[in-house]
């Protein structure tokens, strides 16, 4: 195990070198490598038995059928290393996602010429391989979907990009880093009972009564943790988007989420817990600020705000720092 540690490190180290970080990367003769694959090394072992028999018995169709498959692998190789060649790479986008989901990382092909691209495939590590083809547009866009384990800052190392066309007997392949990053945030985590103990009365207004069973106010965006009680079959049924009823008496439009307020849980519930409450304030309209230990934000409704609160629910506790923009 410390060999095979030693070997990769060494590797990587190595491969920084030859393929440094970048956002975009134009494929060439350095940065692709090319080896038969397993079934080439079936042919290659075929292509040698006949010309060991073409020897033995001194027969020169065996020599002739031995030597038109090994052209044909050869014709092979420089087809497959061009289909890799000249292709430019970039990395455009990482979605933010929740723990249990996948990110979505979004990457775009761009040929400079007029050649056509084949089967590419495409594959972060723990995610499923993405095949493209650029054959009838200059560019491309792919999106693949990486499992998010962990809270925090997901960073999917180097994408492996590789092709077997056209033939599958040659392996053309690359590993390219682009620094890609994104946010994974705390899985919500549903606290119904949460909303009314810390909502704060406004002069002029009353208490959250979340869910309540006294008013009917309609239908919501159907968030993870609500009750399936609360969602609208009906409109499901009807070829709907997912809904979810809303039962609500009138609304203070202040409340604080603070992590004093779930204690004796371990971190991870809690952060999950207040995660479920800034999306749910959110979409109610409600002003609402956060506390974590040593981080506070004042009350307040907007994209920015929420964006700030869901990433530092996701950082809390971690090293590292958000991605860059």
């Amino acid at each position: 195990m410390h060999v095979q540690t030693t070997l990769q490190r060494r590797f990587n180290q190595w491969l920084d070198k030859r393929i440094p970080p970048s956002g975009e990367i134009t494929l060439n003769q350095r940065r692709i490598f090319v080896f038969p694959s397993r079934a080439g090394l079936v042919f290659l072992g075929l292509v040698i038995g006949l010309l060991l028999g073409g020897i033995n018995y001194e027969n020169n169709m065996l020599f002739s059928f031995a030597f038109l498959l090994l052209s044909l692998f050869l014709v092979t190789i420089l087809h497959t290393y061009s289909n890799l060649s000249g292709l430019s790479i970039r990395s455009a986008a990482a979605r933010p996602t929740f723990v249990g989901d996948h990110a979505e990382f979004e990457v775009v092909l761009t040929r400079t010429g007029s050649r056509n691209y084949e089967g590419i495939q495409m594959r972060w590590h723990g995610a499923d391989p993405v095949t493209a083809n650029l054959s009838s547009g200059r560019q491309q866009r792919v999106s693949i979907f990486v499992p998010a384990a962990e809270r925090g800052v997901l960073r999917v190392g180097r994408l492996l990009v590789e092709t077997y066309y056209p033939l599958g007997l040659i392996r053309a392949w690359t590993w390219l880093d682009f620094d890609a990053k994104c946010l994974v945030y705390p899985k919500p985590q549903a606290s119904r009972a949460d909303l009314i103990a810390v909502a704060e009365a406004h002069k002029d207004g009353n208490y959250l009564q979340q869910h309540g069973s006294d008013d009917f106010a309609g239908f919501k965006d159907y968030l993870p943790g609500d009750s399936l009680k609360q969602v609208a079959w009906r409109n499901v049924a009807k070829g709907l988007p997912l809904m979810s009823k809303h039962y609500q008496s009138q609304a203070d439009h202040q409340i604080w989420i603070t992590w004093d307020q779930f204690e004796g849980e371990h971190d991870e519930a809690r952060l999950s817990r207040m995660c479920y409450l800034v999306l749910y304030a959110d979409q109610q309209g409600l002003e609402y600020g956060l506390r974590l230990p040593g981080i506070e934000f004042k009350p307040a409704l907007s994209a920015l705000h929420k964006l700030q609160a869901l990433q530092a629910l996701a950082l809390f506790g971690k090293q590292s720092g958000a991605p860059g923009s």
